[in-house]
């Protein structure tokens, strides 16, 4: 079983202990970019490489806008011998009758929907809502790109949603 190293005064790191130290990669969403559709597309910013035959936790946080009577779906794309447990992140919300509109149920890739819908906030999309992903990615043979990917939960051209700046993502190597 996989533990921790005591360190000795003035003992000298291999490569095999580097190896061992937790590796991340992430990126920052440098500007908004909106949709005023309800097909699935690719974020213009928000994806990292990943190793074939490697294991990886995801989280994140997505800050979006969207009208409360369009909301916002988001899920991923990714290799194509990935499969991965993950989290919309996000507290339940309720409607007046007190049903949940999302869940916190896991989710795996390449089995169920990809994507899940989450609520907005009031009339119009000035308000910044956040989801907080996090997952377990497992990519075997195949290398690729994570890439995460959203749309409008209902149509309405004429009210975007916005994926906002500062949104983030996050994959640390585990295996």
């Amino acid at each position: 079983m996989p533990g921790f190293k005591n360190w000795a005064s003035g003992e000298i790191l291999s490569a095999a202990d580097l190896m061992k130290l937790p590796q991340h990669n992430y990126i920052v969403k440098p500007s908004d970019e909106s949709v005023t559709n309800a097909t699935v597309q690719d974020d213009d910013h928000l994806v990292l490489a990943v190793a074939a035959n490697t294991d990886y936790v995801l989280d994140g946080m997505l800050v979006y806008s969207a009208a409360q009577s369009v909301g916002m779906v988001y899920g991923w794309s990714f290799p194509t011998s990935a499969t991965m447990w993950w989290n919309s992140g996000n507290a339940p919300l309720y409607d007046a009758q007190g049903t949940p509109q999302i869940s916190l149920d896991a989710r795996l890739i390449n089995e169920f929907a990809q994507c899940v819908g989450i609520s907005s906030g009031g009339a119009g999309n000035p308000f910044r809502l956040m989801a907080r992903p996090y997952g377990l990615l497992r990519v075997a043979g195949t290398a690729g790109n994570i890439r995460m990917r959203f749309a409008q939960q209902t149509l309405n051209a004429g009210d975007a949603t916005v994926m906002r700046a500062g949104s983030w993502l996050r994959i640390t190597k585990i295996s």
